[in-house]
């Protein structure tokens, strides 16, 4: 037995344990729980403050409040209840046809130049006009309703998101001039944040938009293309953003390659800006997979313009220029192997880009990083390539010994291998790199291996750095005749001397070269060999007179179709080269004679500088000339009866042997004959 004490009853009560409660006894005890047991009252919510989305669902109730209903015919009271599933299935057929017609338009235009070209600039007015008139205040939204708009009208068929068979400026350079000059004229009521907020919006929405396979994009393609080349700075200043938003989803396509297209749209009309996309945006993409071959295309378009080497200096700089390097000269890279070849072709003018028009002050920024990399282990290509680069470092830029000095003890083995590189190919390196700096250089080395003999000793990189700056101290104190600027000089003595005599004797007939030639038996040598020449040229001519007529008509009579299929093969090869350069051919004649008045202008302009310049140049020298010829005038004669007279010498003593040669090659001649 239980007992249990209520407060209704006020007595006890007993209660049989084998009774259960009932439903209605549970159900009542609920109801006095809940009432009986305290509550809270809970904040009334917060009120939802009004949306953009709102005011298009403003007007979508008011536009449906509107419409008028729909006709039902008259019939008796008895029958409305039996045809109203007929006014339903014909409502839902009225529907159905409605839905047609749309779903019809919804497949878009063969292509987006069609879709421009049906653009009617005056929908876009009236479009700005009543989002105007419906929101006032709200700039933003403005911008937002007229793409929106774009979106739906510039539905086509077209799926590739870069345009790829198009050219660069394309759809721009398809709109109608009515539709840009609106769209400029809107865009210029804005001020450079709302425009930048509303380019990150448009790139954003066509990236995701275009990631899930959405075709109504096209609107935002425009405004992107159109914003991007009046606001370059735009996509520059926010680069390391956009980078982030391609690395997000990588591996996603369409993703990447849509913000890949709307940042490339800066650098259409400036090279340099173009190359600074590339470097900041597509160069760290270049191992990604979606992106490599689009990277790789805008790396082309972007070297084929003219650019200001210059500008392009600042922005391919050191960092930029290595990851290239790897690229390029690194085999089994993320890089695919035809894309490798491309970039290899464009390594030479991105190297020269990146070295700049001063390169004696730039090549010491690239040094530490070459040396660097320069290992034993490292592949053949990269190797070659990195000690040509280093031998044209110091070669051009002297402040790289220093920087070589610095880094010596750190890398020995670097050292090692650019040392053996210079004695493997010493004839061709000690003509280009500075001789007493190489030599201070290898001995300042050379005293660093002294005083690192007793904690490195032993070590194959001290070692081999010991025999590789020996040897080349050997090869730099031994003493070599220069043969060659010798003969040069005697060459251009004897030139000038020779035409200084016939000058002055009006011509060689009485000349002391003349004098010469007879004396010394060369006049005779010469007779005697123009005799010979002018007999053997008789024989010649007498045997081409009858051979060659004959050679002729069998070589006409065996070569004569192919020549005349090659005269009509290179015809139809000038006429198609001539079709083809039609407008190089037009805009040379547009552009040259521009070009040449501009020159006519200048030319009096540069030649009345240099003349300033010569005279100032012959106001300075001429004391000095004429004092230098005083002097020398002289002694002229007296030299050149010296110069004769030892080479009269020379000649007579010379003379025997030459003749004793001269009958020994007779003899031989006539007994082999």
């Amino acid at each position: 037995m239980a007992t249990f004490y209520t407060e209704n009853v006020n007595k006890w009560e007993t209660v049989s344990k084998k009774k259960k409660a009932s439903a209605s006894d549970k159900k009542a005890a609920r109801k006095n729980f809940s009432n009986v047991a305290p509550t809270v009252d809970a904040a009334p919510p917060l009120k939802e403050s009004e949306t953009i989305f709102d005011a298009f669902s403003k007007k979508h109730n008011a536009q449906m409040s509107q419409m008028p209903p729909l006709a039902v015919p008259d019939s008796p009271s008895g029958k409305k209840a039996a045809g109203g599933d007929t006014q339903k299935k014909a409502a839902g057929s009225q529907q159905k046809k409605k839905k047609d017609p749309s779903r019809k338009g919804e497949k878009g235009f063969d292509s987006l130049a069609e879709a421009l070209k049906a653009l009617d600039p005056k929908e876009l007015k009236a479009q700005l006009t009543e989002v105007q008139t419906r929101c006032p205040e709200a700039r933003s939204l403005w911008l937002g309703d007229i793409v929106g708009f774009m979106n739906k009208k510039l539905l086509t068929k077209e799926s590739d998101p870069v345009f790829s068979d198009q050219p660069p400026t394309y759809p721009l350079s398809k709109t109608s001039k009515h539709l840009l000059d609106f769209l400029n004229a809107t865009l210029k009521s804005y001020n450079e944040d709302m425009l930048k907020a509303f380019f990150d919006y448009c790139i954003r929405e066509l990236a995701g938009d275009s990631s899930k396979g959405q075709a109504a994009v096209n609107g935002y393609r425009v405004f992107i293309q159109l914003i991007a080349s009046k606001n370059p700075e735009f996509v520059t200043n926010s680069m390391d953003h956009y980078l982030t938003m391609v690395k997000r989803k990588q591996n996603d396509k369409s993703h990447c390659l849509s913000v890949l297209w709307s940042c490339a749209q800066a650098g259409y009309s400036d090279p340099v800006i173009g190359l600074r996309v590339w470097c900041g945006l597509m160069l760290p993409l270049l191992g990604v997979k979606p992106a490599s071959t689009y990277a790789m295309a805008n790396l082309d378009r972007t070297l084929r313009q003219k650019m200001d080497k210059q500008k392009a200096h600042e922005v391919l700089g050191p960092n930029q220029f290595f990851p290239i390097l790897d690229f390029v000269f690194t085999p089994g890279t993320a890089l695919p192997a035809q894309l490798q070849k491309q970039l290899l072709k464009h390594y030479s003018k991105l190297k020269s880009i990146a070295f700049g028009t001063h390169p004696e002050t730039t090549l010491r920024h690239f040094f530490p990083s070459l040396l660097a990399r320069t290992t034993v282990n490292c592949p053949e290509q990269m190797k070659n390539e990195l000690l040509n680069t280093l031998i044209i470092c110091l070669s051009t830029d002297h402040h790289c010994f220093s920087k070589w000095r610095q880094m010596y003890d750190t890398h020995l083995l670097q050292s090692s291998v650019l040392m053996n590189h210079m004695l493997a190919s010493w004839e061709k390196v000690q003509k280009q790199l500075p001789r007493q700096l190489l030599k201070e250089t290898v001995r300042a080395f050379h005293l660093t291996n002294e005083d690192m003999a007793s904690s490195r000793n032993g070590r194959m990189e001290h070692e081999q750095c010991k025999l590789a700056c020996k040897e080349l101290l050997e090869r730099m104190s031994g003493f070599e005749f220069p043969w060659r600027s010798v003969l040069t000089a005697v060459v251009l003595a004897l030139v000038t001397f020779v035409a200084l005599d016939v000058y002055s004797h009006k011509g060689l007939h009485g000349s002391l070269t003349q004098a010469f030639f007879e004396r010394s038996g060369i006049s005779a040598v010469c007779k005697h060999t123009w005799t010979k020449i002018s007999l053997y040229l008789g024989i010649a001519f007498d045997w081409a007179s009858v051979n060659v007529p004959i050679y002729y008509v069998k070589a006409a009579e065996l070569c004569g179709p192919y020549l005349v299929l090659l005269k009509d093969k290179l015809c139809a090869l000038f006429l198609y080269l001539a079709e083809l350069t039609t407008p190089l051919w037009a805009w040379l004649a547009h552009n040259v004679p521009i070009a040449l008045e501009l020159i006519k202008a200048q030319i009096p302009v540069l030649w009345n500088l240099l003349w300033g310049y010569l005279v100032l140049a012959w106001d300075f020298l001429s004391p000095y000339l004429i004092a230098f010829w005083a002097a020398v005038s002289p002694h002229l004669e007296a030299l050149w009866d010296g110069i004769l007279h030892y080479s009269v010498l020379l000649w007579t003593a010379t003379l025997p042997y030459l003749k004793a040669g001269y009958q020994w090659l007779q003899q031989m001649l006539s007994a082999s004959s």
